[in-house]
């Protein structure tokens, strides 16, 4: 049997993804990873479509010239806006959180009241409601954006009263709605799961989209003939290393992570103005 290189590159749009390198690491542990974390243009949560589609492009084509063969994507917002393919990357070669997430949500036994939290630029995309109603169009599906959970998780307010009053108020629309699924579109929300289950009922299944599109790159990777490391090695690449970035890496990650500034121009930041409703 011929060996075949693999190395793992996760696209992410500033650094909840840590998690999902982690995680990936934990699954596969002699993988050869490059995470790439937009930090310097985050948070993609609140930017125009276009600006997130360009943007990713610029991350796909990094990943795929460190030599990434298969990319995983546990941002929301990447997935939910598209990017484009850069040249020598086939899509059967990227797992993406919608993708990922919906497969997951189809596969648990009760799926007819479907509630999605995210950030406003993943809600605003529809892209988990049009992969539902693709895959089961007697489904309801609703959906709520939580733009506050981001920066509480980054600062660290894990545990503080004004954190659970926010996720009770971003919950409650849906609990009125009486979901039984609830997606968890953002890679940072898994970090606050367990207050999420408690605030919208322990009766309700979560389905974490990131963790969803981290279990799909591990299967494919073990099932995948002849799939070899060169040595084992991590690269957390970021665009922006500031203290509060490095702060924010530890709690993401679950301990200290060695973050490289990206040997790429200097990025612009923007501001685009918002989707029209």
């Amino acid at each position: 049997m011929s060996k075949r290189w693999i190395m793992i590159g996760i696209l992410d749009s500033g650094i909840g993804g840590l998690r999902a390198a982690r995680e990936l690491l934990d699954r596969v542990p002699d993988a050869d990873l490059i995470y790439f974390g937009d930090t310097a243009r985050s948070p993609y949560g609140v930017k125009h479509g276009d600006t997130i589609r360009r943007n990713a492009s610029e991350g796909l084509k990094f990943l795929l010239a460190a030599g990434a063969t298969i990319i995983c994507i546990p941002c929301s917002d990447i997935s939910g806006a598209g990017f484009d393919l850069p040249d020598g990357l086939p899509r059967r070669s990227i797992i993406d959180a919608v993708s990922a997430g919906t497969h997951a949500a189809l596969a648990l036994p009760q799926l007819n009241r479907i509630g999605i939290i995210g950030t406003p630029a993943t809600i605003a995309s529809h892209a988990f409601e049009r992969a539902l109603a693709a895959a089961k169009p007697g489904a309801r599906v609703y959906a709520n954006p939580c733009p506050l959970i981001v920066p509480l998780v980054e600062a660290g307010r894990l545990t503080k009263p004004e954190t659970f009053r926010i996720i009770k108020n971003c919950v409650s629309p849906l609990k009125r709605r009486r979901v039984d699924t609830l997606i968890l579109a953002c890679s940072h929300f898994a970090v606050l799961r367990r207050t999420i289950q408690r605030k919208i009922g322990k009766r309700v299944f979560l389905v974490d989209a990131a963790e969803a599109a981290v279990a799909d790159t591990a299967t494919r990777i073990s099932g995948s003939p002849g799939a070899v490391s060169r040595g084992k090695t991590s690269r957390f690449v970021v665009t922006d290393r500031s203290e509060y970035v490095e702060h924010a890496a530890r709690i993401l990650f679950g301990g200290p992570v060695a973050l490289e500034l990206a040997p790429i121009p200097p990025i612009r930041s923007e501001t685009s103005p918002p989707e029209a409703s």
